[in-house]
């Protein structure tokens, strides 16, 4: 367990996996915060289908705020 261990941490120290992990941190540090800022541990409904709604509903918030804010243009037809 000691060596299997101690092989985890020191491939975590070389290049690649500082690289692994630091995008490991944004993804975690992504849901933290969509968890804290829109409640998405605590659903206002009960069942698996208006919960699934509720998530899918926040998500695309979540996108479009984030389209408005960067100020990504729209699709062009």
């Amino acid at each position: 367990m000691h060596k299997a261990l101690h092989r985890v941490r020191s491939a975590r120290e070389a290049t690649e996996g500082k690289e692994q992990h630091a995008m490991r941190a944004d993804v975690e540090g992504a849901i933290s915060q969509a968890v804290r800022a829109f409640g998405l541990r605590r659903c206002c409904y009960r069942g698996i289908d208006k919960t699934r709604l509720q998530h899918t509903l926040t998500a695309i918030s979540i996108a479009c705020t984030d389209v408005w804010l960067t100020g990504t243009p729209h699709a062009s037809s």
